[in-house]
């Protein structure tokens, strides 16, 4: 072996996942597949929820402005970064609960 090789690396939308393995890199997409398709199944059952709220509210939601929503939106997922949470704001209590957390 000449020199050292640089590690494996995948690229998932300008995102690096950098394992040392090719079965490492296996892993982690397939977790990132699981994660992917819970939050579409966990969307489409919001969706339908939503819609039949509003519907029964007395909201006119035609088949025709339905067929534009997908479910595979995923923003508000972040498979790559770090996740804070303020425990502090989380523990107070809300006002008007009674005190209770």
């Amino acid at each position: 072996m000449a020199g050292r090789s640089r590690p494996n690396r995948a690229e998932v939308r300008g995102k690096q996942l950098r394992g040392g393995e090719f079965g490492d890199q296996v892993h982690t997409f397939s977790c990132l597949s699981v994660l992917h398709n819970a939050v579409v199944a966990w969307n489409t059952l919001q969706i339908g929820e939503i819609v039949g709220q509003l519907r029964a509210e007395g909201h006119e939601i035609d088949d025709e402005t339905l067929s534009h929503v997908t479910p595979l939106l995923r923003k508000h997922i972040n498979p790559f970064g770090r996740y804070h949470f303020d425990l502090d704001r989380i523990r107070k209590p809300q006002q008007g609960s009674g005190g209770k957390p």
